[in-house]
This record gives structure tokens, sequence and C-alpha cells, in this order.
């Protein structure tokens, strides 16, 4: 049996939520109590790989910033990657683009390689 708090809480859990007017004619619902939206552990393993991504790109940015002639723009990727909703098809196709014109002494920083790693896991997670 739950107890009188539970009785007045909300828990969502996991995905969207999406309030609409569905065969109804309105919206006149009403939650009282506090309501608590979790993801779970991938959510949290997501949010926490994206951060990561983003400060690689950063240290990335930095390092290309010393490159004369560099084209590559890091700007690019890190706002498709920015919040509250992150693209991470579109991260992911111009980090490719990017990465092309990354100049070659550059091809081999490790930062770069961990872009790569986590960006394979960010994708995995996503989908």
């Amino acid at each position: 049996m739950s107890s009188s708090s539970d009785a007045h809480s909300v828990h969502i859990s996991g995905g969207r939520v999406v309030a609409g007017n569905i065969g109804g004619s309105g919206n006149n619902g009403q939650i009282n109590g506090p309501v608590d939206l979790s993801g779970g552990a991938d959510t949290d393993q997501l949010a926490a790989l994206l951060a990561d991504l983003r400060a690689e790109l950063g240290r990335l940015r930095s390092q290309l910033d010393a490159a004369p002639d560099s084209a590559a723009d890091v700007d690019d990727v890190l706002h498709d990657l920015a919040d509250p909703e992150p693209d991470i098809p579109a991260a992911t196709t111009r980090w490719e683009r990017l990465r092309r014109r990354i100049p070659e002494p550059f091809q081999n920083l490790d930062t770069i390689q961990q872009i790569v790693g986590l960006l394979e896991q960010v994708r995995g997670l996503a989908s």
C-alpha cells in the first residue's frame, strides 16, 4: 500500500511526455505535488557523455586556434550538441565534414581519437 505522500506525487521516467487535446474539449488537467522527471541510467550516461564530448570539442577548438589557415570550425558541431535537445545525427555529419578540414599535422591528436570514441558512444545511446 502506498503512503499518503506517494498518493500526491507524480513520477515520470524515461522518454518524452506530450500533453495535448486528443479527442477532448480542452486541457484542464492539473498536477498537484512534487513531480520527479528522471530518465534513468541511460539518460544520465548520455548527458555525461555529451558533456565530455563538448569538453573535448572545446579542447580541439583551442588546439586548432593555433593552426594557421585552418578552415575547421568546431563551433558548428558544438551548436548541434547544445542543450536542451542535441541533434546527434546533425552533429555526426558536421563532425565528419569538420574532420576532413582539420590540417594534417593535427589529424593524430589524442583529442580527435577521444571525440571519435565519445561520438560513437553517444550515437549508440541515442539510437
